[in-house]
C-alpha cells in the first residue's frame, strides 16, 4: 500500500545516493574514458533555485524563497565536470546560503589536476586564496566595476595583464576569520571581445601565456554553458521539482537519487560514444 511503501522509505537515508554517487564517479575515472582540457578536469560550478512544496517542515528547515512567498525554497550547486557531463557533488541548502559559502564546500572533491570555471557572482579574493591553498586552477568572469585593479585593466586598453588585488573589505574580514593571509594576491586578467560586439573580462590563475595563450579563453570560458544546460536537464527532463513528499528526507531523497540517475545514463552515454562514432563514420550525411 501506498502507506507501507512511505514507510519503508523513511527507512531510507538520502546519502545512500550520495554514496552510489561518489562509487560512480571514482570508477568512471579509473576508466580510459576521461576526457580533459590540455590535460585538466574541465570543471564548473553554479547554483539554482527549486521551489519546494508548501509544507511546515520544509519552511522551518530551508525557508522562503522570499519574504512575502508562501512556499519554501531551496538553493542547489553542483561541481559539475563539463567534458563529461557529470555531477561530481551537489550541495542542498537554505536558500538563504550564499553561492559562494556552496562553493568552497565542492573544493575537497576538486585538486590540482582540475581547472574550475566561475560566473560573475563568484570572484572575491577570499574566494581566490581558497583555491590557492589548495592548488585548485581556476578561470572565472568578473564585473568591470567590481574592483580597482579591474578598472585599471580596462582603462589600459590591454587584452592581458597580471594584476596585484589586495585583500580589503569582505575579504579582509573573510580570511581573517578563516585564518588566511590578507596579502594581496596576483592574478591575470584577460579582455574578450564577442563577436556581438560586448567585452568580458575573465580573471584567471592560469598565469603561463606560453601554455595558455589569450586565444583560448574565449572558448574556454563558453564551455561553462554546459552547467547552465545540465540544471535545464534537471530540472526539464528529470522534472527534479516534482517532489514525492512533504518532508525534508523526501526532498533529499528525489534530488540525490535522480543526480544519480543522471550520471548513470551520462556514463552510458560517454561509453556508447565511440561505438557509434566506429559505426557511422562511414556514412554519408
Amino acid at each position: 500500500t501506498a502507506a507501507a511503501f512511505c514507510k519503508a522509505r523513511k527507512k531510507i537515508a538520502y546519502t545512500a545516493f550520495k554514496a552510489l554517487n561518489a562509487i560512480l564517479i571514482d570508477t568512471f575515472y579509473r576508466s580510459k574514458q576521461v576526457q580533459r582540457w590540455r590535460g585538466f578536469r574541465l570543471l564548473a560550478v553554479d547554483g539554482s533555485v527549486t521551489r519546494l512544496p508548501a509544507s511546515p517542515e520544509l519552511i522551518a528547515h530551508f525557508g522562503r524563497a522570499r519574504s512575502h512567498s508562501r512556499t519554501p525554497a531551496v538553493r542547489l550547486s553542483q561541481l559539475y565536470d563539463i567534458k563529461n557531463r557529470l555531477t561530481l557533488d551537489l550541495q542542498v541548502d537554505a536558500h538563504t546560503v550564499g553561492e559562494r559559502n556552496m562553493a568552497i564546500k565542492h573544493l575537497v572533491h576538486a585538486g590540482k589536476d582540475d581547472l574550475v570555471l566561475y560566473d560573475r557572482g563568484y570572484p572575491a579574493v577570499w574566494f581566490f586564496k581558497m583555491h590557492q591553498l589548495r592548488s585548485i586552477q581556476f578561470c572565472a568572469r568578473v564585473t568591470v566595476d567590481s574592483s580597482n585593479a579591474i578598472k585599471t585593466f580596462i582603462e589600459s586598453g590591454k587584452f592581458d595583464a597580471i594584476m596585484e588585488f589586495p585583500c580589503v573589505e569582505i575579504s579582509l574580514r573573510r580570511c581573517r576569520k578563516d585564518g588566511l593571509s590578507t596579502d594581496s594576491i596576483k592574478l591575470r586578467l584577460i579582455r574578450v571581445v564577442l563577436p556581438s560586439g560586448e567585452m568580458e573580462v575573465l580573471v584567471t590563475s592560469l598565469m603561463d601565456r606560453k601554455v595558455y595563450p589569450h586565444s583560448i579563453f574565449c572558448d574556454l570560458y563558453h564551455q561553462r554553458w554546459g552547467i547552465e544546460e545540465d540544471y535545464k536537464v534537471m530540472k526539464s527532463r528529470l522534472t527534479i521539482e516534482n517532489y514525492s513528499g512533504l518532508s525534508v528526507d523526501a526532498v533529499m531523497q528525489d534530488i540525490h537519487a535522480k543526480t544519480l540517475t543522471k550520471n548513470i545514463a551520462a556514463v552510458a552515454v560517454g561509453e556508447a560514444d565511440p561505438i557509434k562514432i566506429e559505426r557511422c563514420n562511414q556514412r554519408k550525411s
